[in-house]
């Protein structure tokens, strides 16, 4: 968590919502991802998206890059397109 913290500015974190991470989680854990620690360390403004959009963007993605969160793992700059989707 204090990798989180020093990593991230103030005004990211407040912007946080507890709820809407927790449904973007659970989204990820249905779709298997395994590393989404990853994810909260180093792309934890992704959660900054409403979870309806990040399952949008998600799914486009995904058609894009069949296997995405594969070829995520492998390269994690696939999810800069999250930001352009």
């Amino acid at each position: 968590m204090d990798n989180v913290t020093q990593k991230y500015e103030y005004n990211v974190l407040k912007y946080l919502n507890k709820d809407n991470i927790d449904k973007i989680l659970k989204f990820l854990e249905k779709e298997q991802c395994s590393f989404i620690e990853d994810l909260m360390e180093d792309y934890l403004d992704i959660f900054l998206f409403e979870y309806e959009d990040f399952k949008n963007k998600y799914n486009i993605l995904n058609m894009k890059y069949p296997s995405y969160l594969d070829r995520c793992k492998e390269n994690m700059n696939l999810l800069e397109e999250f930001y352009s989707v």
